[in-house]
């Protein structure tokens, strides 16, 4: 759902990919959503959260935005902000719980291994 494993040395060709599939379509919610991973992965942080506001608006049914946006969110520190997104995500679509508990786990122990 959220994460996947962009090689670092593609992170820009993968934005530009994502830039062109949504210059092509721009209300396509899962290339908004995918950009922000790569960016999220570039530990660009506001601009993941960018991409991800951009795919909730195109798609305000589109789960995992805000899935992916609480991760970045808690990547920043926000952790009332991630939950709240955490939460829609899954009232959204309760199939992604065991993924997303998957993915906010290996979020903090990233965060733990930063510090």
């Amino acid at each position: 759902m959220v994460w996947y494993d962009v090689p670092k040395e593609d992170l820009q060709g993968a934005i530009a990919d994502y830039d062109r599939a949504i210059e092509i379509n721009p209300r396509f919610a899962e290339a908004y959503s995918n950009r922000g991973n790569a960016r999220l992965d570039g530990r660009d942080l506001d601009g993941s959260i960018a991409d991800y506001e951009l795919a909730i608006k195109s798609d305000p049914f589109f789960a995992k935005g805000y899935g992916n946006r609480g991760l970045a969110r808690l990547f920043q520190g926000d952790m009332a902000a991630a939950e709240k997104d955490f939460d829609h995500c899954l009232k959204l679509d309760p199939k992604l719980k065991a993924l997303l508990e998957e993915q906010i786990e290996q979020a903090k122990q990233r965060l733990a291994a930063r510090q």
